[in-house]
C-alpha cells in the first residue's frame, strides 16, 4: 500500500465458521502478529472460528515504516483501505489495547466496516489513564506476563525506535476511548484480564458502560495480553460473543 509492504496473515474458518463474517485481529502498540499467536492457535482447532485476518500496523512487526507518525484515525484510515484492498466489505473486529483505540476510531468513522467489536483491556487516552500511570502500568504488568511476550514486545520496540515510540504513545494519549464509545452502534463486548496492571478495572468497566450496546466479560488469571497467556478462555468468551 502506497509502496510500502505490508505483513499478513490470513486463516481459513473453521468447518462450522464459514457463515459468520471474517474476524479482523488489531494489535496493541509495540506488538504485531505474532502477539496472536497463542489466540491464533486456539482458534485454528475450533470448528466455529471465523476466517480471520491479522495485519502488522505500520512500524510495527514486518510492515513498512511510514514517514508520519500515526494517530488513531490514521491507523483506522490505514485498515479502512487495507479492507478494501482485500475486498472485505464488512467484519468483526477485535482489538488489544491501543487496537482498541483503532477499533473504536474505525467503527466512528465507518460504521459499516464493523459488524461486532470486541475490545482486549483497550487503552482509552491519557483523560482516564495517565502517561506516568500508563507506563507504571506497563512495567507492573510486564512481571505478569510471559516471558515469550515480552521479548516479542523488546523486539518490536527497538524495531520501532524509541522516538517512534514515544510519538505514538502521545497519540494514544490524546486520543478519547470514551468520547468516541458514545457514537458506536455496533454490539460491543469489553474483555480484560482479572490481573490487567495496565488499565484500571474501574476504568474498563465504566468504557463499557458507555458504549450503548456493550458487555463486560473478565479473564481470570489474565494480565493485560490475555490473548497470549490465556487464549482459550479469550477465544471461548469472544465466539460466544460473535454467535
Amino acid at each position: 500500500m502506497d509502496g510500502r509492504g505490508v505483513f499478513y496473515r490470513w486463516l481459513p474458518a473453521g468447518a462450522a465458521g464459514g457463515e459468520r463474517p471474517p474476524l479482523l485481529l488489531v494489535h496493541g502498540i509495540s506488538c504485531c502478529t505474532e502477539t496472536w499467536a497463542p489466540f491464533l492457535e486456539t482458534l485454528s482447532r475450533r470448528e466455529d472460528a471465523p476466517e480471520v485476518i491479522v495485519p502488522d500496523l505500520p512500524a510495527h512487526g514486518r510492515s513498512a515504516r511510514p514517514d508520519a507518525i500515526l494517530g488513531m484515525e490514521e491507523y483506522a484510515l490505514w485498515i479502512e483501505r487495507f479492507l478494501c484492498r482485500l475486498e472485505l466489505l464488512r467484519v468483526d473486529v477485535m482489538g488489544h489495547s491501543m487496537g482498541g483505540q483503532v477499533a473504536l476510531a474505525l467503527a466512528e468513522a465507518h460504521p459499516a466496516r464493523a459488524r461486532r467489536l470486541a475490545l482486549l483491556g483497550p487503552t482509552t487516552g491519557g483523560r482516564h489513564v495517565s502517561t506516568l500511570r500508563n507506563f507504571l502500568g506497563l512495567l507492573a504488568d510486564s512481571a505478569q506476563e510471559p516471558l515469550l511476550y515480552n521479548l516479542l514486545l523488546l523486539r518490536v520496540f527497538f524495531r520501532m525506535g524509541p522516538l517512534r515510540y514515544l510519538a505514538t504513545v502521545r497519540e494514544m494519549q490524546r486520543d478519547d476511548a470514551f468520547r468516541r464509545a458514545r457514537a458506536i452502534r455496533a454490539p460491543t463486548l469489553l474483555l480484560q484480564g482479572t490481573r490487567d496492571a495496565i488499565i484500571p478495572r474501574r476504568v474498563g468497566k465504566e468504557l463499557a458502560r458507555v458504549l450503548p450496546r456493550s458487555g463486560y466479560v473478565q479473564v481470570p488469571g489474565a494480565a493485560h495480553a490475555a490473548q497470549f497467556s490465556h487464549p482459550d478462555a479469550t477465544a471461548e468468551a469472544l465466539l460466544a460473543f460473535l454467535g
